[in-house]
């Protein structure tokens, strides 16, 4: 890996793909059957949670002559920050920074960001802001 943090806990069946690519923080904890694809870089934060079935895809494909089938990938980065929680089933797609200290709900796709708020709960597919948490 790029770097990995202490207390990094990986349960059974995740993947990680591309490890050159991968950052992790410190106590980072990652369920069972997380995928994380670094083409891009994929930056982890400290004291985050990753539910069952997270999917984090920091490249995208690209279309080429006919199809997507044979094109090259096009790297993009993501950055889940301090102590977020993406929970089950979730989606985080390249270009994206998840907001520290946030949630995104069961079955959330989380798309590129823009400005987004720290301490708030994401749902959906695409995910918006459903409100802000009060810590």
């Amino acid at each position: 890996m790029a770097k990995c943090g202490k207390d990094f806990q990986v349960t059974h069946s995740v993947i990680l793909n591309s490890l050159e690519c991968i950052i992790i923080g410190n106590h980072v904890y990652l369920a069972n059957f997380c995928n994380l694809i670094g083409n891009g870089k994929i930056t982890i934060e400290d004291e985050v949670i990753l539910g069952p079935g997270v999917i984090v895809a920091a490249g995208n494909h690209q279309f080429s002559g006919s199809s997507y089938r044979f094109a090259s990938s096009k790297p993009l980065n993501v950055t889940i920050e301090k102590g977020s929680w993406i929970a089950a089933n979730c989606t985080i797609v390249g270009e994206s920074i998840f907001p520290y200290q946030s949630i995104l709900a069961a079955n959330g796709v989380y798309l590129k960001s823009s400005k987004k708020n720290s301490q708030a709960l994401y749902a959906g597919n695409p995910a918006v802001q459903i409100k802000l948490l009060k810590y």
